[in-house]
């Protein structure tokens, strides 16, 4: 089930699509050359974003090629910001995201040149999601809280509302319901957020939400009220994800009866419509209601034809869980060469998702390479410029002094020779000044090309550590998988070889997290922040029973920058600290705090309301005190523990970061 997120794209006035927009009209607006260059763009843009961007991205890159050049030729600026978003949305639908964000990029300096600022927040809001895309939510929601800015300014309340919701998915995907809920509640409460499209992706994730909560009344609630708006407005293939999203819903109350009904009703719809994918996606949960009927030979029907449609339209995901329910069944009914087949197929899905994401990370920090590299040579063309000046402006200064040297004599014999000393004087000085101005200029260049240097030397040791250790973790892991299978009935040695497993996905965790810190040269306390949250949100996913809480008490996030070694010694010492509260103390609740003392160093808090650590604990090695303390003082920085029975632990790192 996914949420709703989406690009926001420009339209044009009179050419923007209604629910009866004919496409062939705008096709021959395009084609008709009596018209005036300007409608017949605005009429190929508007063709490709919403005929053919999401069914055949690269037509539409094709023809957003084709507006570009167009536009450059007859000097359309905005025509041209246009096709540069319909080139980024293309390769954006394709995966190639360092392509989709150099386009978006350059929309966004032609909207901000012709002084566009409906086009300027569309741009802004497509570079956002890309972020979030590949993992960087604090840079996403950087460039969301800069198209709000803007949408508030100019009263695009639809806008608006538009980006609080996907401000609102990327906390509802790092696990933080709370402000996800927040900001839907935002977008729900403000004028554009009754818009009937924002409103019922809003009710739509509401309603995943509550699902995800195991609230699931008030889960049907809210995908009710958005299928009623989808039916109003008859978006067939949305009235098919709410039927659908309803029951998932009553799937996981253990009502087959009324969740098969309703996996029925979506499945008659896309069939009509010619929704592959999303009939792929019903058939499989169809399947599932079936298997837990134990009505086998029916799941399997259903599943073979899911596994049929996701190999046609490439669906990994669907392919992985059908595969997953085949194997399932054929094991329960002992067809041990089919169960081998299935799984197989499920392991090969697997691995190709967890080497999909292996490659989204390497991206996003290609990305913020490309980025910086970029930065680093504009500043380089700054001062080739100024250098440039600077040499013009030293030619003319030696012409001045040949004719100078003419009369200087003359200016001597006069008594005016003190004087013109002194101004020859005062001119030496100012050259001095700027040679040392050009040498600190060549001096920052160098830095800056180290920098650089360092830079790529780390993307290439990341894809090093992804290719060799993380695709031989990826591996062993697929392989004790498949062991598993081997291994029959003999849960001993299953229970050995999930043990196994567990601890290689640990370390591939492990391995990312290492990467992710040698990346940065250095993050501010909001990223940091956010990597606390996906940390806890895994931890809640994996002990329901226990709260995890985290605050970032009254500290300006840009105010605040930590080096990569302080990076990952401090999310060890969380990670050691909750693991610590949850399997020797039994606690219930377990919070992390970060906030400033009154010096002006960095207090970070662990606290839990579990039974507390014995004295004798608090002075050995044991529950791996010892590293959380070595790794403190590693950082210069000061570590206390206090414990007490029945009254939880309470851990204190304190940081200089000056």
């Amino acid at each position: 089930m996914k949420y709703i997120t989406g690009l926001l794209f420009l339209f044009f006035g009179s050419l923007q699509l209604s629910a009866n927009t004919n496409l062939d009209s705008l096709w021959r607006v395009w084609k008709d050359l009596s018209k005036s260059d300007e409608a017949r763009l605005n009429a190929l843009v508007v063709f490709c974003q919403n005929g053919i961007l999401y069914s055949n991205p690269d037509s539409a890159i094709l023809l957003g090629q084709t507006t570009v050049d167009l536009s450059r030729e007859k000097k359309l600026k905005k025509q041209e910001a246009s096709g540069l978003m319909v080139l980024g949305s293309g390769f954006y639908l394709k995966g190639d995201f360092v392509k989709a964000m150099n386009y978006f990029h350059q929309s966004l300096n032609l909207y901000e040149e012709i002084k566009n600022k409906i086009g300027m927040a569309n741009a802004l809001s497509n570079i956002g999601v890309i972020y979030c895309e590949q993992g960087d939510n604090a840079r996403g929601i950087d460039y969301y809280t800069k198209t709000l800015k803007i949408r508030e300014q100019i009263g695009d309340a639809k806008g608006v509302a538009s980006v609080l919701c996907n401000i609102g998915v990327v906390y509802q995907e790092m696990g933080d319901k709370p402000k996800a809920m927040e900001y839907y509640m935002k977008a729900l409460k403000i004028p554009g957020g009754k818009d009937n499209q924002v409103s019922a992706n809003i009710y739509n994730n509401l309603g995943e939400m509550y699902q995800s909560l195991g609230q699931y009344q008030q889960a049907l609630e809210y995908h009710a009220k958005s299928l009623e708006i989808r039916r109003a407005i008859d978006s067939r293939i949305e009235i098919a994800t709410s039927l659908l999203n309803m029951g998932n819903v009553y799937l996981s109350m253990g009502d087959l009866s009324k969740a098969l009904d309703y996996q029925n009703r979506s499945l008659k719809i896309e069939e009509e419509i010619g929704d592959r994918e999303g009939m792929a996606i019903s058939l499989l949960n169809i399947a599932i209601i079936f298997q837990r009927q134990n009505k086998l030979g029916s799941s399997v029907d259903f599943a073979k034809r899911a596994l049929t449609l996701a190999k046609d339209v490439g669906n990994v995901t669907t392919l992985r869980d059908a595969g997953k329910v085949l194997y399932e069944i054929y094991r329960k009914t002992g067809k041990a060469a089919e169960a081998l087949q299935m799984h197989e197929l499920y392991v090969l899905m697997k691995d190709s998702i967890i080497s999909d994401e292996s490659k989204r990370e390497v991206l996003r920090h290609e990305l913020q390479y490309n980025y910086e590299k970029q930065k680093a040579l504009d500043e380089k063309e700054h001062e080739k410029q100024l250098a440039i000046a600077e040499l013009k402006s030293s030619e003319e200064t030696n012409k001045r002094k040949l004719q100078l040297s003419l009369f200087s004599a003359i200016i001597l014999m006069s008594g005016g020779g003190a004087a013109y000393w002194n101004k020859r004087n005062q001119s030496k000085l100012r050259e001095l000044h700027l040679k040392a101005a050009l040498h600190a200029e060549e001096i920052k260049r160098k830095n800056i090309e180290a920098e650089l240097k360092l830079q790529h030397e780390k993307e290439r040791i990341s894809r090093d550590l992804h290719d060799s250790v993380g695709s031989q973790l990826t591996y062993i892991i697929s392989q004790l998988d498949y062991t598993s299978v081997l291994s029959g009935e003999n849960e001993n040695l299953q229970a050995k070889i999930h043990n196994l497993s567990d601890n290689a996905r640990e370390l591939m965790q492990m391995l990312r997290e290492i990467i992710w810190a040698i990346q940065k040269e250095e993050l501010s306390l909001k990223d940091f922040s956010f990597k606390i949250k996906e940390l806890l949100s895994r931890y809640q996913g994996s002990f329901p029973e226990t709260q995890f809480h985290f605050e970032l008490n009254d500290i300006p996030e840009s105010a605040v920058t930590l080096k990569p070694a302080q990076l990952l010694n401090l999310f060890r010492i969380i990670q050691e600290g909750v693991n610590n509260a949850i399997k020797h103390a039994s606690a219930k609740n377990i919070s992390v705090v970060l906030k400033l003392d009154a010096e002006g160093r960095l207090q970070m808090l662990i606290e839990d309301d579990g039974l507390g650590l014995p004295d004798k604990m608090l002075s050995d090695t044991q529950y791996g005190l010892k590293n959380m303390r070595i790794r403190t003082e590693e950082m210069q920085g000061g570590f206390n523990i206090v414990s007490a029975k029945e009254k939880g632990t309470r851990i204190n790192v304190e940081l200089n970061l000056s």
